[in-house]
């Protein structure tokens, strides 16, 4: 009879050690992630909730999160792959720097998700953990259609707002900002705008690859809502990630053609990506053909042309004024930086502050990716955050040329096409909490584990 109860138990333990392990149970967590937050945020909005409510969605599947990739690292005792190196180096230098931050109460007296929190960022780390244990194709394809998914959420109450039809208003609007700024179910107009560099690198590569004549012209359609929103907006970072990716796509596509791997297809790919160009114009020209007075690129077309900037450092919105005090502090705080959340310090002690009017400049983020983590956790962190995506993007470009499955090749194309305009676009975009952990799933799925397997468990990676 004992024998009987400790082999079920042993049994039970197996099977559920098993599918904590298997893609089916990264695939549910990183889809469910996803999913979660644009629809609370959106049925909270109709319900006339303040915002917020992602910021605890978030905490919810970090701690889910870090207990599932705690076992999976505990559980498996098979090599261990590159990514689990700066799984952990990413976590220790994000607590070093909360541990020896210049002003640890700076996350308490910031706004309610205007700022990361130390759990937004290990959502982040999980996130990109489990979506590099989702090797199979079917998985790939589901977050796929997830993003698509999330993609008409957002779009339609893009559309909608360009009418001055919302169900709230932001929290934070931004500069120049009136009643038809495009913000979505997210809180500012450049939280909304970094997304969208992805959703146009997706559907961008979707039109591109997609084989059938349906699904191509549905993607075309959406891709002409997305650029007709971006061309809507005030924020220039989506301008730059767009046309990067399309950058990006023609030079990639030019340089199988002139391999010739298979070159009568990538030479319909390279027409695919030259009526793509027609398809983003199309969205210009109705956006354009909207009679409302908003934020775009009149906006700033007039502003570059006719008023021009007294003082270079208001130039992207007093970006390299911003740039200025947060590299101002490297040298006094190299090690571990200023603090994690703790950007504002990077002002208030330098004395060139109180010279600019009101504090005009101070804020919570240095609106460069790379600046605010060389600010905030010092040049190692940065080091090594560069190095990651260094690596993440020459693997996935050796997988593109080297491998014999197309479908394989088309799908690392796809999310390093992703991977790539927002990696640029970070060069003017903030970290915020419920847009980066998207970044850092795309990075996993770039180059997902290969791994032998058996009834869905991991047995080594490589």
């Amino acid at each position: 009879m004992t024998r009987s109860v400790s082999s079920e138990i042993n049994d039970l333990r197996s099977k559920y050690s098993g599918f904590i392990q298997s893609e089916k149970c990264m695939a549910i967590y990183v889809i469910s992630f996803m999913i979660t937050i644009p629809v609370v945020e959106l049925i909270s909005q109709f319900m006339g909730v303040m915002y917020g409510v992602s910021e605890y969605i978030l905490m919810v599947f970090s701690i889910a999160g870090l207990f599932l990739c705690s076992l999976n690292l505990l559980m498996n005792k098979g090599k261990r792959h590159w990514s689990d190196f700066f799984f952990i180096t990413l976590h220790i230098f994000m607590f070093l720097s909360l541990i020896f931050s210049q002003n640890m109460k700076s996350i308490q007296e910031a706004a309610f998700g205007d700022v990361e929190y130390p759990y937004d960022v290990i959502g982040y780390y999980c996130a990109m953990f489990a979506a590099f244990r989702m090797s199979s194709q079917k998985y790939r394809k589901a977050v796929i259609s997830a993003f698509v998914g999330i993609s008409i959420i957002q779009f339609t109450a893009g559309v909608f707002q360009t009418f001055d039809m919302r169900i709230m208003y932001p929290m934070w609007p931004q500069v120049g900002y009136n009643e038809f700024a495009i913000y979505g179910v997210t809180q500012n107009a450049n939280y909304y705008f970094g997304m969208t560099v992805l959703f146009f690198g997706l559907l961008t590569s979707l039109f591109i690859f997609t084989e059938k004549k349906t699904l191509r012209i549905f993607f075309g359609v959406l891709l002409t809502v997305c650029t007709y929103c971006s061309a809507n907006s005030m924020a220039r970072l989506a301008w730059v990630g767009d046309t990067v990716i399309i950058l990006f796509l023609f030079i990639s596509l030019t340089i199988m053609i002139r391999k010739k791997r298979l070159e009568n297809r990538y030479r319909k790919y390279m027409k695919h990506l030259l009526f793509s160009l027609v398809v983003i114009l199309a969205g210009v020209i109705l956006a354009m053909l909207n009679p409302n007075e908003r934020p775009g690129l009149y906006y700033h077309l007039f502003k570059i042309t006719q008023e021009g900037y007294d003082d270079p450092g208001e130039l992207g919105s007093g970006r390299l004024r911003i740039w200025y005090f947060c590299l101002a502090s490297v040298p006094k705080h190299w090690l571990t930086g200023i603090g994690f959340s703790n950007l504002e310090q990077c002002f208030t002690e330098n004395p060139e502050y109180i010279n600019y009017i009101q504090g005009r400049y101070k804020t919570p983020h240095a609106h460069n990716v790379y600046i605010h983590i060389l600010a905030t956790q010092g040049v190692f962190s940065l080091i090594n955050y560069m190095t990651f995506l260094i690596i993440s993007t020459v693997k996935a470009v050796k997988k593109i040329i080297n491998t014999d499955d197309n479908k394989e090749r088309i799908l690392t194309w796809t999310f390093l096409a992703m991977f790539t305009g927002y990696a640029v676009a970070s060069f003017f975009n903030c970290r915020i909490s419920y847009i980066e952990f998207y970044f850092y799933i795309v990075i996993g799925l770039m180059n997902p584990i290969i791994a032998e397997t058996k009834k869905g468990k991991v047995l080594c990676t490589r």
